[in-house]
């Protein structure tokens, strides 16, 4: 679990990149907005001689992504502010637990201990507690998963479309 380390280190410098973890190995993308890190990041990595276990994905198309999040044992999202969390519902929808913030749209997207965990945004200790909690308990992650999956599809876009089509049709009619 030696890579919790650098989950602290970035949480502390506030960034607002996104990870994945996928068994002892951890994902990073959104470079853009770790730019600022990067060096510090890549000394940390070295310096820990954890080279072969973080790797910087980059830019992913959809499909891409989608692969990527199947694969993975939870994504976490330590973001300052969020206005709804699109990679947090295309995780659920691929049955990965969600780590956030509990900022913005995050707040209300992911259900914390149903879906995933919330925690406040730029607390180190509590990340990695929940973190610590998912990654030593497959039973948690495993149910996470499945509750992920079927409230994902509650934001299926014929869903939402039907459920605006009533509200207008509600209040059009009194």
């Amino acid at each position: 679990m030696a890579f919790l380390g650098i989950k602290r280190q970035t949480v502390a410098e506030n960034l607002g990149a996104s990870f994945i973890i996928n068994k002892n190995h951890v994902f990073i993308y959104n470079k853009r907005t770790l730019f600022p890190f990067y060096e510090n990041i890549i000394k940390y990595i070295i310096e820990k001689q954890f080279q072969e276990r973080v790797m910087f994905l980059g830019f992913r198309d959809r499909e891409g992504m989608i692969k990527e999040l199947q694969k993975t044992s939870l994504l976490i999202l330590p973001s300052r502010y969020e206005s709804f969390g699109m990679v947090a519902l295309e995780a659920m929808a691929c049955g990965t637990p969600v780590v956030a913030s509990e900022v913005g749209g995050l707040a209300f997207l992911v259900q914390d201990g149903v879906t995933g965990f919330h925690f406040p945004a730029e607390d180190s200790e509590a990340l990695s507690d929940k973190l610590i909690t998912l990654i030593e308990n497959e039973e948690i992650r495993k149910n996470m998963s499945e509750n992920a999956v079927s409230i994902a599809k509650n934001y299926d876009w014929q869903i939402i479309a039907q459920q605006i089509i009533d509200l207008y049709e509600e209040v059009t009619s009194e």
